[in-house]
């Protein structure tokens, strides 16, 4: 099979043309860069780059099959994997942790701080979701 969605976070100048074998509406972009520490002229990752991606995991399924990538595949897009991973299969949740835990050592203190802030906010949509369910 083919991707049907990607998602890429990576800097303005970097960031890539969405690919032809992609609707543009199934591609995320989250523009931001690789930092730990507030730099002029950079952008670090943000709870709204979060939100972006929780609200485009909503529009996944166990099925879809998706491409998520950054500059040099360490630290933004292991966060996001494990953001979507967590938002999408319910009871995985402490998998998902170990996995995470295994990566940590690796992810810069930017994509620890992203998956800090999906938590909460993943946790208030599953609450959500059972109130509605």
């Amino acid at each position: 099979m083919e991707a049907e969605y990607l998602v890429s976070l990576m800097s303005a100048r970097d960031m890539i043309a969405t690919p032809s074998a992609i609707s543009p509406q199934n591609h995320l972009k989250l523009v931001m860069d690789d930092i730990e520490a507030l730099a002029e002229g950079y952008t670090a990752p943000n709870r709204t780059h979060v939100e972006e991606l929780i609200e485009f995991g909503s529009y996944l399924d166990e099925g879809s099959e998706v491409v998520v990538h950054c500059v040099m595949g360490m630290s933004r897009s292991t966060a996001a994997i494990m953001i979507l991973l967590a938002q999408n299969n319910r009871g995985r949740e402490k998998e998902i942790a170990d996995m995470t835990l295994l990566r940590q050592t690796r992810l810069k203190s930017s994509a620890k701080s992203a998956m800090n802030t999906a938590c909460p906010i993943l946790m208030l949509q599953f609450i959500k979701e059972e109130k509605d369910g």
